[in-house]
């Protein structure tokens, strides 16, 4: 039986997920009585689709997922995210996310740390605020993106923070569009409008001198952090989580559990 530790890294790798969800179940990975259906692939298995529109339907797949996660295990979604995506403890914390194998779409699909991150701001972002106008945030202090991460010493601490800080400012210099942007379906007109309304505020943020070139997923998934954070800021809120320590998986299964009656009770 392969090793669990091998087997999350496969996916994070760019691993087909189905490889995990079939090694998921001979692990034994706790399905939570709570959990809402498995997210749907999509349209990923349809092979008239052409490049362009798979990608397209990966994009929308990955924030379902990530939805998935942010009903059923908040604290191991925003574990993951105090620490940069592509740093060895985000490696790790995806061991956790990874027992919640229900929000797994089965199919094909490949993404990166990067990629999961900007989507788990994203479903954070509906979840919390997505009704509620973004409004101006010139008299929200600056953040101390530095302080949002675990793992400093971690050599993509740095570009991590960088990348959060062009977040940042790009929403604070046009909130509204920002607003559109993370609420517009993924690859809708809507979405496409919205980042060429962001251009001028996207090539302000890009520091002089430095050559920037993300891709619209990577986009929407800062620009997702930036709107949640200055939102949580503005609203008083703390954006903080308390480390998950390496569990077994007995004690993460409970976790998940307790987790998942709380969602029930606020959903009742």
């Amino acid at each position: 039986m392969p090793e669990r530790k091998s087997i999350l890294a496969s996916i994070w790798n760019s691993a087909p997920l189905r490889t995990l969800l079939g090694a998921a179940c001979l692990l034994g990975a706790v399905v939570s009585p709570a959990a809402a259906q498995k997210p749907g692939a999509g349209r990923l298995d349809d092979p008239t689709l052409s490049a362009g529109d798979l990608k397209i339907e990966a994009r929308r797949a990955t924030l379902l997922m990530a939805e998935c996660f942010v009903r059923g295990g908040r604290s191991f979604v925003m574990n993951f995210i105090a620490y940069p995506a592509e740093s060895k403890q985000a490696r790790w914390a995806w061991g956790q996310l990874g027992y919640h194998r229900w929000c797994l779409p089965d199919a094909n699909m490949k993404f990166s740390g990067t990629l999961l991150r900007g989507a788990l701001f994203q479903a954070l972002y509906l979840r919390d605020f997505g009704a509620t106008d973004a409004g101006s945030f010139a008299a929200v202090p600056v953040i101390d993106y530095a302080a949002t991460y675990r793992a400093k010493s971690d050599k993509t601490f740095e570009s991590a923070v960088g990348q959060s800080r062009f977040g940042d400012c790009v929403v604070r210099a046009n909130p509204v569009t920002a607003r559109s942007l993370i609420r517009s379906k993924i690859g809708s007109p809507e979405e496409l409008s919205s980042f060429a309304n962001l251009a001028s505020a996207l090539n302000g943020c890009v520091t002089k001198g430095r050559l920037v070139n993300f891709s619209r997923s990577a986009l929407r998934g800062l620009v997702a952090e930036g709107l949640y954070r200055l939102m949580a800021a503005k609203a008083g809120k703390t954006v903080s989580s308390n480390a998950i320590q390496s569990l077994p998986r007995d004690a993460v299964a409970a976790s998940m559990a307790r987790e998942a009656g709380r969602n029930r009770s606020k959903a009742l």
